[in-house]
């Protein structure tokens, strides 16, 4: 909750938070979407399209209640993830290879 708080209002700690924590990961997924189309790592394009392929990471954490439901699973257990996580990467390798 404080991650989410501090992102979606940015306080006295969003700066080490990003500094120390976020930049690296920003970094890292850039580096992999950079390396897939072509771009240069720290490219405006890399990251932009590093942001749209962590968003559906996001909603698993977010708004997981509202998953579930939805699709009438009682958890998100281990066969679940695995397909979640396939067809993340699936459309991930897609959008990544259309450009």
């Amino acid at each position: 909750m404080f991650v989410s708080r501090e992102q979606l209002v940015p306080g006295p700690a969003f700066r080490l938070l990003y500094e120390k924590v976020l930049v690296r990961l920003i970094g890292l997924f850039s580096e992999l979407v950079g390396r897939i189309t072509g771009q240069p790592a720290h490219s405006e394009e890399a990251i932009l399209a590093t942001f749209v392929l962590m968003g559906p990471l996001f909603i698993f954490q977010r708004a997981k209640g509202t998953v579930l439901h939805a699709l009438n699973w009682p958890a998100l257990d281990a066969p679940q993830l695995a397909r979640v996580k396939a067809l993340i990467v699936k459309q991930a390798l897609h959008g990544l290879t259309a450009q």
